[in-house]
């Protein structure tokens, strides 16, 4: 109210007044020699900036996705030479890799609406998918980029227990499983999901 022009403010207090104190309703009629003096106040007050918009995303998300994919794997195979041993080999799990997708969704819908979707039908992939005496475990984490430096640094970062922990695994038939899910909104934000796993039968 108080932002309003002085004109329109004392043009509105005068038909209240004229109406007994309440806003004048649809059948009463205002002083027709006010009519332009309001229309003009009106045209003055400040108007909506038509050409703010959000602009849509233009991030190809899936070729994002599958290049971090790519990316990955080779960083998680190298650090497993270096870190671990020369001789220690990576083999990945395309079918549970695949199955990692579903948890993903569930944790970005989660973020949006607060509700998952999806989780249950994760579980029943993933019993399913590791064979009986088989560990599974796995380390998602989100990130508001796509920098591939800065995800591999979180991932690796020798603070960071779990996901250190998931690259040293040793054991019989270690197999690593990897899903990158992208999310981009418009202005090209983005929620980037990674999902490292990997399943193994403990030694005796």
């Amino acid at each position: 109210w108080r932002r309003l022009p002085r004109l329109l403010r004392q043009s509105q207090r005068g038909a209240k007044a004229k109406a007994g104190g309440t806003d004048i309703g649809a059948n009463a009629s205002a002083d027709p020699g006010q009519e332009p003096a309001i229309a003009r106040a009106i045209e003055r007050l400040p108007k909506v900036n038509e050409s703010f918009a959000l602009s849509p995303p233009t991030l190809d998300s899936i070729g994002v996705e599958v290049a971090l994919e790519r990316d990955l794997r080779e960083r998680v195979a190298e650090y497993r030479r270096d870190a671990c041993s020369p001789s220690l080999q990576t083999v990945w799990d395309e079918e549970l890799s695949y199955y990692l997708e579903p948890a993903l969704a569930a944790y970005e819908s989660d973020r949006v609406i607060g509700h998952t979707f999806g989780n249950e039908d994760f579980q029943d992939c993933i019993r399913r998918a590791v064979p009986d005496g088989h560990q599974f475990k796995g380390f998602p984490i989100c990130f508001g980029h796509t920098d591939i430096a800065q995800i591999w640094a979180a991932l690796s970062n020798a603070k960071a227990a779990v996901p250190t922990d998931l690259l040293q695994t040793r054991g019989q038939e270690v197999r690593f499983a990897l899903r990158v899910k992208v999310h981009a909104f418009p202005e090209d934000v983005t929620a980037t999901w990674v999902m490292l796993a990997v399943r193994v039968l403990p030694t005796p």
